[in-house]
């Protein structure tokens, strides 16, 4: 069982895993994401909303349209407002401001949804 953040700002994405598990995954992209998925199913994934590439949303229809992917609970990571956007049919766990979010928020998600896989 691993934890997978996709992100593509590379600082950021070191600090999320520096608060994470060892066995934690960096992504830059969909693409990279997607593929790795398909090899090896995440317990948690930190999915940056605007990554480079085709966004967030792309892997979260992904995610739901299978089966086997579409339980695994997702932190999104944005520095936009997404009040406005429907996110019930996907298993979106918590919104994380990337402007605000601490250390020890990404801790906090990580006890609560990575260990009760």
């Amino acid at each position: 069982m691993s934890i997978y953040i996709i992100e593509s700002n590379e600082i950021l994405a070191n600090c999320i895993k520096d608060a994470l598990p060892k066995d934690t995954k960096i992504f830059p992209d969909i693409y990279s994401a997607w593929d790795a998925i398909q090899d090896n199913i995440p317990s948690l994934i930190f999915l940056d909303i605007l990554p480079t590439g085709p966004d967030g949303f792309t892997l979260l229809n992904q995610l739901v349209s299978l089966k086997e992917t579409e339980n695994i609970p997702i932190i999104l990571l944005s520095a936009i407002n997404l009040k406005n956007y429907n996110l019930s049919d996907y298993n979106i766990k918590r919104i994380l401001n990337k402007e605000t979010f601490t250390p020890m928020d990404i801790k906090d998600c990580a006890e609560k949804y990575y260990a009760k896989q």
